[in-house]
């Protein structure tokens, strides 16, 4: 089993649902999007362990930083971002994520991550807003 399979499945059911990709239609991407992207969700891996039982392992309790990100234009501002945000807290607070190897437990909000509006290092009158959670993920192995 591998451990990225916890972590493909939560891009995978983001990725796939139709009201996030109307809100961020660039897509959903593990670490960093692709140049150009102006809405866009990222996933990131924050810490975890691996819980073992009788000699393997047998559960891993993940934690990620979940957050979409929208430039400022004039139809997208901090209220898109939210939106999206709003949409991921949805989809994931309480999820039954299917990933090869495992059995679910559990994924669960932790917590908000709404930090300052970034200045755009190429444009400084460019504004990107990044609004999102701490989503904890319990996974049994199998």
């Amino acid at each position: 089993m591998a451990t990225s399979a916890i972590t493909n499945a939560i891009v995978a059911l983001l990725d796939g649902d139709a009201p996030l990709a109307a809100l961020a239609p660039d897509g959903v991407y593990y670490g960093a999007a692709p140049p150009h992207a102006e809405r866009f969700v990222i996933v990131l891996f924050a810490h975890g362990v691996a819980v073992p039982e009788f000699g393997r392992r047998a559960y891993e309790d993940k934690y990620y930083a979940i957050r979409a990100v929208v430039r400022k234009t004039t139809d997208t501002d901090l209220a898109t971002a939210q939106d999206a945000a709003a949409r991921i807290e949805t989809i994931l607070d309480g999820a039954r994520l299917l990933a090869p190897g495992y059995e679910p437990m559990g994924c669960f909000f932790e917590e908000p991550l709404e930090p300052e509006p970034d200045v755009d290092e190429t444009d400084d009158s460019v504004r990107w807003f990044s609004v999102g959670g701490v989503y904890r993920v319990q996974m049994s192995c199998t």
